[in-house]
């Protein structure tokens, strides 16, 4: 008997503890990020505030308006932080990859190359914006769960929040990059 009270308060215990930490962890970074996003102006807010609303309605329509407001939020973000160019550049494989209003994926990818100070990091959050943009391009389409849109939202905002703290980056360079 006393070894189930200790395992059930153990348990109760390390749960708590947990909960605690992680919660403080999650309301630190959603400062950092929210500081991180404000800069963007009003139409990255609206967007992201737009995707929110729609992702709690959670009917069919309303998430593939979501998925569109977060692709057009990364979509903007692209074009403010690397804007289109007839130049080109080769990419991590050596290939030439454009860099013009069409090729936004390719454009913020040159943008986390040109401030990234770790390649590591770099070929990390260029993945996952790729792999993000894809989910969401699919969403606007195609039916994604309610569950995975709030992933891919919440994955979308901390991807933005991650590549506008990157070393390198002034809170001044950040102020800069708006999203119209």
């Amino acid at each position: 008997m006393n070894a189930r009270l200790y395992e059930f308060a153990a348990s109760t215990y390390y749960s708590l503890k947990l909960s605690t930490r992680q919660d403080t962890m999650f309301e630190q970074a959603k400062i950092s990020i929210d500081q991180l996003l404000v800069p963007l102006g009003e139409t990255a807010l609206r967007q992201i505030d737009s995707a929110y609303a729609n992702l709690k309605a959670g009917d069919t329509e309303s998430i593939s308006s979501a998925m569109n407001s977060v692709r057009r939020l990364i979509d903007g973000f692209a074009d403010q932080a690397f804007p289109a160019t007839t130049d080109t550049r080769k990419d991590g494989q050596g290939k030439t990859i454009k860099l013009g209003q069409p090729q936004r994926l390719n454009r913020l990818k040159a943008f986390i190359d040109d401030i990234a100070q770790s390649s590591s990091r770099a070929t990390r959050l260029k993945r996952s914006v790729s792999d993000i943009y894809e989910r969401v391009s699919t969403g606007v389409h195609n039916d994604v769960t309610a569950s995975e849109a709030e992933f891919l939202f919440l994955t979308t905002y901390v991807l933005l929040g991650e590549v506008l703290a990157l070393p390198g980056r002034t809170s001044e360079a950040t102020a800069d990059v708006k999203v119209v």
